[in-house]
């Protein structure tokens, strides 16, 4: 996966962003949520960023796909889905 630094940034619930080499991404947080339970929420948007990483999408589409996950888990009580 090569000399990749990326560095993940979560700025105060509003937005998410990426650093990788000089490129910076950020993609907004998902609003409305009923949050319940916070556990597990940085777990399951790292989880969402490799899967997307591994499959080669794009930063974005890494991002999309982790706040997907972590907004999901913070809706319900306990770290499952």
């Amino acid at each position: 996966y090569g000399d990749h630094r990326d560095l993940h940034l979560s700025l105060r619930r509003q937005r998410q962003m990426c650093i990788r080499d000089s490129e910076i991404t950020e993609i907004r947080a998902n609003k409305d949520l009923t949050i319940k339970d916070l556990t597990g929420a940085g777990d399951l948007f790292a989880a969402g960023y490799l899967h997307g990483f591994i499959n080669n999408l794009t930063t974005e589409e890494c991002l999309e796909q982790a706040t997907k996950l972590s907004s999901k888990v913070i809706q319900q009580i306990g770290a499952r889905l």
